[in-house]
């Protein structure tokens, strides 16, 4: 109802956010741990449809509704997920299942990445960053997200993954059951993957220029 009342982007922004809260904790209560990833999965696609096809939005009649709509989606997405990664931390009561919701997201992010035609090189990389890290399913959610602002050119989610990687990366190596020197090689790795991935991108982008 709020979303269809108010008609400023920053209250569609703000009732698309709290949607997905909502929602959350409905799925949680209604079907545990499997229910609250199969939600997040289902947002995360949601939003893979708003911005991979946002020309067709925009020339719709839903264009007023398309960026706030989807960026309070991806907000809510990257916020969901930061309460299963600080559950150790904040005694939070519930907890997703992060081999299944790292999966969805890794198989998510790939699809996308082939969507936009990006090299082979890069969605290697991407399902290699998704098994490795697996058992924190923020890192492939906020990949997903800056896959998506790239593509749209989106300032805004743009930072909010960028935020979110870091966030999500040093929850990652925190939680890390291993030692100091196998701690800082799995980070070297990922860190090369994530730059791996940057620069295929960035050299399609430029391709794509002339």
């Amino acid at each position: 109802i709020g979303l269809i009342w108010f008609k400023d982007s920053l209250g569609r922004c703000l009732f698309a956010f709290a949607s997905v809260l909502s929602g959350g904790v409905f799925f949680w209560n209604l079907a545990g741990s499997a229910g609250i990833s199969a939600w997040l999965l289902l947002i995360a696609f949601m939003v893979s449809r708003l911005l991979i096809g946002q020309r067709g939005w925009l020339l719709s009649r839903w264009r007023y509704w398309h960026g706030a709509v989807a960026f309070g989606w991806c907000c809510g997405l990257l916020t969901m997920i930061a309460f299963w990664g600080f559950d150790m931390a904040w005694f939070w009561s519930w907890d997703p299942q992060p081999g299944l919701l790292a999966a969805g997201l890794t198989f998510l992010a790939a699809a996308c990445a082939v969507r936009l035609q990006a090299p082979l090189s890069a969605v290697v990389a991407l399902v290699i960053l998704g098994a490795v890290t697996f058992t924190m399913p923020g890192v492939m959610a906020a990949m997903l997200v800056f896959i998506l602002a790239f593509h749209t050119r989106s300032l805004g989610a743009s930072w909010l993954s960028i935020l979110a990687l870091l966030l999500f990366g040093v929850l990652y190596y925190y939680n890390l059951d291993i030692s100091f020197l196998a701690k800082s090689m799995t980070l070297i790795g990922s860190g090369l993957i994530l730059l791996l991935a940057r620069a295929t991108l960035r050299a399609q982008e430029v391709r794509h220029a002339f």
